[in-house]
């Protein structure tokens, strides 16, 4: 039933004892809850930042990217036309992202390539493991010594995840920061306690104790119109298996246990068969209503403001909510990054060209959604124009029967919208080999086929394999 689930770096036990005690035996990987004296693992070999002027600029994108990056690279031609712009567009391919990913690797390893290179977890399946071989320009210095950048003007937790041993090594463009909307009569008719929702343990923890309510309503299917909802949890719980400047795996045991127990009761709903489709991102529907608890948003502000048409087409109380992490923050996902390579020859130029990227022209995005197909900007300017247009020209949202109906935000909506970004205080970069190991090592404990502590033993032992390969 879980084929599907396993992960594609799934090794021979046997195999990583043997190779691992070798690795143990000279101290290069610990676990968690020790000290770390040591200091950071493995400093990165920073290139030398040389910001002379040249007069060419050489970019490699994927082509999926083109039209949000093609507005870019016009605005940098119009304010650099001196400088030759050289684009590489990497189509998908018969192997989708990868082909992009082996393109870049490739030529950052072999000291040639582009200038700006985009730094996404998508393309980097481990963006720490990447910056680690010293193929990225530390960019710190850069952005001191920039008078006209001000880091100020970025939302603070989402820029700094660029920030790795005491660098930055990529500059983050844009965020996802997902919501959960719900029905306040459906919560009450189940006991569910909002007051209780302090962290994503004590989320779970309310949730199992109205399951048994849930369940008795013949039409119910599971909690949240996405499914499985394992992995969104997971990243947004702001949990960390591995810590990569001291090279120790899962640093607090203690959190992933509590997150792991509290998760448990609903996994038999998360993962069954025979579920109908997942619900759409605007929230709820006629037919959901009786189906789910939870429905999903995006948090862009025109979706918010969407999610309000809902709620008066439905006629009812729809509110949104954030899940906070494991320690009562609020996490946030990074998408889009920018990296230069420590190959450059270009490093002014391609300095310039990242800032052009979060500028607010280009931050605000298509339809002023935000940058890259709706993801949210990491400019604080760029969000507060972006919400104060959405203000002013609402949304307009078609019902079942053909009306079309128009919303706009009230004067607290547009504080409220604005202020959920404020709150932000984490933010996660995926990677699904750590997520894959995870979901593997763990899935015996929450089908009762074995305890926790045999499970997370695993999982310590392929994270440790896997951190120091």
């Amino acid at each position: 039933m879980f084929e599907r689930y396993n992960t594609r770096h799934r090794l021979a036990l046997s195999c990583i004892i043997v190779i691992l005690s070798g690795i143990l035996l000279f101290g290069l990987v610990s676990c968690g809850n020790e000290s770390n004296s040591g200091g950071i693992v493995d400093p990165i070999p920073d290139a030398a930042v040389n910001l002379t002027p040249t007069d060419e600029l050489v970019l490699c994108f994927p082509e999926w990217h083109s039209r949000d990056l093609q507005r870019g690279i016009n605005i940098f031609k119009q304010l650099y036309p001196n400088v030759n712009v050289v684009v590489e567009f990497v189509e998908w391919g018969a192997n989708g992202h990868d082909t992009y990913t082996q393109q870049v690797n490739t030529e950052l390893m072999a000291g040639a390539g582009a200038d700006v290179v985009m730094a996404d977890s998508i393309f980097f399946n481990d963006l720490y493991k990447t910056v680690d071989t010293g193929a990225f320009l530390n960019l710190s210095s850069v952005m001191d010594e920039d008078d006209d950048f001000y880091i100020e003007n970025f939302y603070k937790p989402i820029f700094d995840a660029g920030l790795y041993k005491n660098g930055r090594y990529f500059v983050p463009l844009s965020f996802d920061l997902d919501l959960l909307t719900y029905i306040p009569s459906v919560l009450e008719s189940i006991e569910f306690d909002l007051s209780k929702n302090s962290n994503m343990v004590s989320f779970f923890e309310e949730l199992a104790a109205c399951l048994p309510k849930l369940k008795e309503n013949p039409s119910f299917e599971y909690a949240f119109s996405r499914f499985p909802f394992l992995e969104i949890a997971f990243n947004y719980a702001g949990i960390s298996l591995v810590d990569y400047e001291y090279k120790i795996v899962i640093p607090d045991e203690a959190i992933l246990q509590s997150f792991c127990e509290a998760y448990k009761p609903y996994w038999a709903i998360d993962y069954q068969k025979g579920r109908g489709a997942w619900g759409d991102a605007g929230g709820f529907d006629s037919q959901q209503l009786g189906r789910i608890l939870f429905g999903w948003s995006y948090s862009t502000p025109y979706q918010l403001a969407h999610i309000r048409g809902i709620s008066e087409i439905l006629n009812t109380s729809v509110e949104m909510m954030m899940i906070p992490n494991v320690t009562g923050g609020v996490n946030a996902l990074l998408q889009n990054a920018l990296a230069i390579s420590a190959n450059s020859q270009n490093q002014l130029n391609a300095w310039n060209f990242i800032k052009v990227m979060l500028s607010d022209q280009i931050q605000t995005g298509s339809y002023h959604m935000g940058v890259f197909n709706g993801k949210l900007p990491v400019s604080r300017s760029a969000m507060q124009l972006t919400v104060d247009f959405i203000a002013a020209r609402g949304v307009s949202i078609t019902s079942g029967s053909g009306a079309v109906y128009s919303f706009q935000l009230t004067p607290e909506e547009h504080k409220q919208t604005l202020d959920i970004f404020d709150n932000i205080t984490d933010c996660f970069i995926q990677n699904q080999a750590i997520y894959d190991f995870f979901l593997d090592s763990m899935i015996p404990y929450f089908q009762d086929e074995k305890s926790y502590d045999e499970c997370v033993a695993e999982l310590k032992t392929k994270l440790m394999f896997y951190v120091s390969e």
